[in-house]
């Protein structure tokens, strides 16, 4: 899919990554509301704290009324409890599932660590993809923190052998993809740095044992994340 117009990117790229009501009445703060787009599972582990899915009209089947067509293909989810869920397919996701149970301490770790390198602290544009695209999602909830990243590179790299940057898909021409991606804007090559080190680390926490074969499904909900 190649972008309808050079403009569409540009306003996509002024959406903020989670929107928050907040205030003052009475001399008492409200509660700030973050409203995110979560894969949400039937099992009862309650919403992931952090998960990478794919999202989209691309899939095979994905005829009007199949309810698979637009259901959340997890890449990797994880929960407070430490119940992680991964799909075979990094870029794509989906199942087959498989999943497990990790340490507390490496959940806590993730996120301490995940703060440390200020992800959370970014004001740039966290949403890169033009309408009717399919797009990857990351979000990562910590304390009163959220990140929200979206973008469609990672699927289109892959289809198409292109380089995707803030300006549109370019060939490579001869040049690597850092070169190309040299030629983008510093807060899109700044994007790109966090949504590697972040989908990095959750990948990580995958047991290199594997899991057991995971029949769950999810769908796609948005949640609304209660805040001091």
């Amino acid at each position: 899919m190649m972008f309808r117009s050079p403009m569409i990117v540009f306003a996509l790229m002024a959406a903020f990554s989670c929107s928050a009501a907040s205030g003052q009445e009475g001399g008492q703060a409200k509660i700030t509301k973050l409203k995110i787009d979560l894969p949400v599972s039937e099992r009862a582990w309650g919403n992931p704290v952090a998960a990478v899915y794919t999202h989209g009209w691309w899939f095979k089947g994905s005829e009007i009324g199949n309810p698979d067509a637009i259901r959340p293909r997890v890449i990797v989810a994880l929960w407070a409890d430490g119940h992680i869920v991964w799909s075979e397919d990094s870029i794509e996701g989906g199942p087959p599932y498989q999943e497990a149970t990790v340490e507390l301490a490496s959940v806590e770790e993730l996120l301490k660590d995940l703060e440390g390198r200020g992800v959370f602290a970014d004001p740039g544009p966290k949403r890169y993809f033009p309408p009717d695209s399919h797009w990857t999602a990351i979000v990562v909830l910590h304390d009163s923190k959220c990140l929200n990243m979206q973008s469609w590179h990672e699927g289109l790299e892959r289809r198409t052998g292109r380089v995707v940057t803030d300006r549109g898909s370019s060939p490579l021409d001869g040049r690597s993809r850092e070169e190309v991606l040299a030629t983008a804007s510093e807060e899109y090559q700044n994007f790109r740095r966090i949504w590697s080190d972040v989908k990095e680390a959750m990948l990580e926490l995958i047991p290199k044992e594997g899991g057991e074969p995971s029949d769950v499904s999810f769908t796609l909900e948005r949640v609304s994340v209660e805040q001091p």
